[in-house]
């Protein structure tokens, strides 16, 4: 079992995304995408389903994600603060073997996206 360890990324336009077609994913959600850390992410509306779009898992199967269906950013920003509250009271345990997966395979995708042959992998893996 693995006690919470997640990052919550603040993207400083969380409130200025108007355009639905435009994604900007933070380096700090491309770090935890790279190491495998799971995380939150004060974006805007869809940032999720982009990732998932692009190949990547998220930790919906381990807490609400639904607030990355919120249009409103006033709505959404309290979705996600209700969500990070939560998620700071309780006495969640996460799986940690379910944990390993998403971040084994995010990992996965992110040197894949990034270029990295196997080899490149195997030996960055190695270091």
């Amino acid at each position: 079992m693995l006690h919470r360890n997640i990052s919550v990324f603040f993207r400083f336009r969380f409130y200025f995304s108007t355009n639905d077609n435009q994604r900007f994913i933070t380096e700090k959600t491309l770090r935890a995408l790279a190491l495998g850390q799971p995380f939150l992410v004060f974006n805007g509306a869809g940032t999720l389903n982009y990732l998932r779009s692009q190949g990547f898992e998220t930790y919906k199967s381990m807490w609400d994600e639904s607030y990355d269906n919120i249009d409103d950013p006033q709505k959404r920003f309290d979705a996600i603060t209700d969500q990070v509250k939560l998620l700071a009271h309780s006495h969640a345990v996460f799986d940690q073997h379910m944990v390993k997966e998403i971040a084994e395979h995010n990992q996965y995708k992110f040197q894949e996206l990034a270029g990295l042959d196997h080899k490149e992998r195997w030996l960055r893996n190695k270091i």
